[in-house]
């Protein structure tokens, strides 16, 4: 969000930054501005990896959230120990997530394989964990 570059807003007068009208549309609803609030700690807590800061926020007793955001928190609590681990520790499951992908985008442009060996043979091919033989 941009609160030092101002622009020309259609809804408002004058020039405003992102910043500005954020803190209007806030201004006009409490139980909007405590929920906004509530996302934004969630936000900052985990794009920052702060286990710790979650954890509190998520036990506090919060008033005034929406039913949507109580809800919310109460799915937090319910996985917090996944959650935490996953903001406490460096390791992802990205790289087999990709292989996974890498397969089913094989499986989807052949139509499938009569021969499973041949599929399993493209997939190797795919990782270069097999040699192509050409013809020479």
């Amino acid at each position: 969000m941009n609160g030092t570059e101002y622009r020309d807003h259609r809804l408002f007068k004058g020039t405003v930054t992102e910043r500005g009208i954020i803190d209007y549309i806030l201004s006009l609803d409490e139980s909007l501005r405590l929920n906004y609030n509530a996302y934004q700690t969630i936000v900052f807590t985990v794009t920052h990896r702060k286990p710790n800061l979650f954890r509190s926020f998520i036990h506090e007793k919060q008033r005034g959230l929406s039913a949507k955001m109580d809800q919310a928190l109460k799915t937090f609590r319910q996985s917090e120990i996944a959650i935490v681990n996953a903001l406490s520790y460096d390791y992802s499951n990205g790289l087999v997530e990709g292989i996974n992908n890498k397969i089913k985008i094989i499986k989807r442009t052949a139509h499938g394989y009569r021969n499973f060996s041949n599929f399993r043979n493209r997939i190797f091919i795919e990782y270069k964990l097999l040699e192509t033989k050409t013809a020479a």
